[in-house]
């Protein structure tokens, strides 16, 4: 994450702008939560649930402040941070498409 972003930066004109998107803090905890519990179930899987992977990068960039300081340690020094609310359906296609894009997929 450090990397690509810090990457994608580096390559901006001087005065360009780089725009990231980042779920905000619960946002998808539950469906985390429910998908394990299902892959768990058809895997026959009895070891406990385990911490997704990306749960350590995401806390660090998941809440307006920590967004700010995590982007000023990739060479992003003048942001603006926004908190929009958005209600996203989970719709069967949506959500395969979520698993599949995401780090779930490697569950």
């Amino acid at each position: 994450m450090d990397a690509a972003v810090g990457g994608m930066v580096k390559r901006v004109r001087k005065g360009g702008r780089v725009g990231l998107t980042v779920w905000r803090r619960g946002a998808m905890e539950e469906f985390a939560t429910v998908f394990g519990d299902i892959v768990r179930r058809f895997a026959n899987d009895n070891e406990p649930a385990r911490k997704p992977p990306w749960a350590d990068a995401i806390r660090r960039i998941d809440e307006p402040e920590s967004l700010r300081n995590w982007l000023a340690t990739v060479g992003v020094y003048d942001s603006e941070v926004r908190t929009l609310s958005n209600l996203i359906p989970m719709t069967e296609a949506f959500a395969w498409d979520m698993v599949l894009g995401s780090g779930m997929r490697g569950r």
